[in-house]
């Protein structure tokens, strides 16, 4: 190996790009070539053409009604657009106050397309089920949650759609 960047008084430089060990005083790189190990340094080639993509958690929340706030009965329809594409992973709501006399059910549409999920909230829960759901939903998508709910104490709908963004 060299003795300096420059090389050896011989004239054995160092290549471009680097592909061998380097000595900066005590201070030293490895390991350019082939980069196995976490202290390796890589080039900004090679960590472009290696980087693995990664997801990142993102979940959107939706506030149908106040926290307070009766649901009426019947079939109801809340419309969201959506901010960014993602992947999600599951649909879910919340009740501020829970049925007490029967089950309350979210059926989520993509662009007007049923999810063909149905989260529900049972009597006495103010959580429902959880959904999985794994279509990708791009932004500016439309997002409709046709509620059906045929008790008159359910309060406080929240949506939850949890998922991952790139």
């Amino acid at each position: 190996m060299p003795n300096n960047i420059f090389g050896n008084v011989g004239g054995d430089g160092l290549t471009n790009p680097l592909e061998e060990n380097l000595l900066a005083a005590n201070f030293r790189i490895l390991d350019l070539g082939d980069p196995i190990a976490g202290q390796d340094a890589v080039t900004l080639s090679y960590y472009e053409g290696n980087i693995p993509s990664t997801s990142h958690p993102y979940d959107l929340y939706f506030a149908v009604t106040g926290d307070t706030a009766l649901i009426p009965s019947g079939s109801q329809v809340a419309t969201f657009q959506c901010p960014r594409t993602f992947t999600p992973v599951s649909f879910r709501f919340y009740l501020t106050t829970a049925p007490s006399t029967s089950t309350v059910q979210i059926v989520p549409f993509i662009n007007g397309v049923d999810s063909g999920v149905t989260c529900q909230a049972f009597v006495g829960d103010k959580f429902s089920t959880i959904e999985s759901y794994t279509t990708s939903i791009g932004i500016g998508d439309i997002l409709t949650f046709t509620c059906l709910i045929q008790d008159a104490a359910a309060a406080g709908l929240k949506i939850v759609i949890t998922g991952n963004t790139i």
